[in-house]
């Protein structure tokens, strides 16, 4: 279903349900946050430029302050059945920022950041950790290169910090 003004079509809707916009044809190689290749996202928007290939959120001032500013929510439930909610657990990842490049075939990963529970989850209660991932050259899989913990703790080559805030392990890199 295509919606048009000024007979050019602005928006598309697949038949699937995914939402298209900028092209006739969604993408469908795309490598996931683990290491499946050949997805195709729900929602894309395709262009030549940050003018055209952009999303934005914009939040005016309205004298409530930040509590109403705008907010991206990337959320993961334990419960296996839509629209009901289920505990997380320990390690659980809660979403993913997929960097990719396009190699020619595939929109590659070439680096990402990941939110992860970091503890057990209760009532209010969510310890969570990030994670940053590169690709390093001639691969096309992700390596962790620098974690912040529950306690906010960094890592630097050390997946898990334990030595005052800031701890960095040098590799033979």
């Amino acid at each position: 279903l295509a919606f048009s003004t000024a007979n050019e079509e602005r928006l598309r809707i697949l038949n699937g349900g995914g939402i298209l916009k900028g092209h006739s044809t969604a993408s469908t190689n795309f490598h996931d946050p683990q290491t499946t290749v050949d997805r195709t996202p729900s929602v894309q928007i395709h262009g030549g430029n940050s003018v055209h290939a952009s999303a934005a959120l914009v939040s005016w001032s309205s004298n409530a302050g930040a509590y109403y500013s705008n907010a991206l929510y990337l959320a993961h439930s334990g419960s296996s059945t839509i629209g009901t909610n289920g505990i997380v657990s320990n390690s659980n990842t809660l979403g993913s920022i997929v960097f990719s490049g396009d190699d020619g075939t595939d929109f590659v990963k070439g680096a990402m950041i990941t939110a992860e529970s970091d503890g057990t989850p209760g009532n209010n209660d969510m310890p969570g950790r990030l994670i940053f991932f590169t690709t390093p050259d001639s691969s096309n899989a992700l390596s962790e290169r620098m974690r912040i913990n529950k306690d906010g703790k960094v890592g630097i080559g050390q997946n898990d910090p334990s030595a005052g805030r800031l701890e960095i392990r040098v590799s033979g890199d």
